[in-house]
């Protein structure tokens, strides 16, 4: 869980530093207005107590969550989305959903824009995830058919080697 939350500072942190190294444009008609840095603070902190929470009590936290997601809070969404780094015991939702998730908020324009390139960069990671497992899957499945396939060899070379041995008996009884 550790590793979940100084992840989560550190991008949070790199969001932080992007937003100050912009040059600040005082234009009332733009289109997306320079963001308070104080919603990056409140993020982080979000994400902190819900690091902490998840740490505490996994199965809680994740039904709390998974409210606060279905209620509208793309804090919450983005937040369930992370776990998916974390051990399968952790993990509030799965790959799949949390790529749902990510894509859905970003279609929604949910996502506060300067955490755009953030979010794109952590679905390219769960994309890649998602890919992995299926070549885990499908290797894991080639295992077990080659085993099943080597115990039948071994029960056939049981029975070839019975029948050898009555041969070898009928052999020994002819000649006698």
């Amino acid at each position: 869980m550790r590793l979940f939350l100084h992840h989560f500072v550190v991008l949070i942190i790199g969001a932080l530093y992007l937003q100050g190294c912009q040059s600040v444009d005082f234009n009332p008609k733009d289109e997306h207005p320079q963001q308070n840095p104080s919603q990056f603070e409140q993020l982080a902190k979000f994400g902190s107590d819900f690091a902490l929470q998840l740490d505490a009590k996994p199965k809680i936290t994740c039904k709390k969550y998974i409210q606060l997601h279905k209620n509208g809070d793309w804090r919450a969404s983005w937040v369930l989305a992370l776990t998916t780094v974390q051990p399968e015991n952790i993990q509030c939702v799965n790959i799949n959903d949390a790529i749902l998730v990510l894509t859905t908020l970003e279609l929604q324009n949910k996502i506060n824009p300067d955490l755009i390139w953030l979010n794109q960069s952590y679905l390219a990671l769960l994309f890649k995830l998602q890919e992995n497992k299926k070549t885990i899957s499908l290797l894991n499945q080639s295992i077990s058919n080659s085993s099943e396939h080597s115990s039948s060899l071994e029960e056939e070379k049981k029975e070839l080697s019975k029948k050898i041995e009555a041969l070898k008996n009928i052999e020994t009884n002819i000649n006698q």
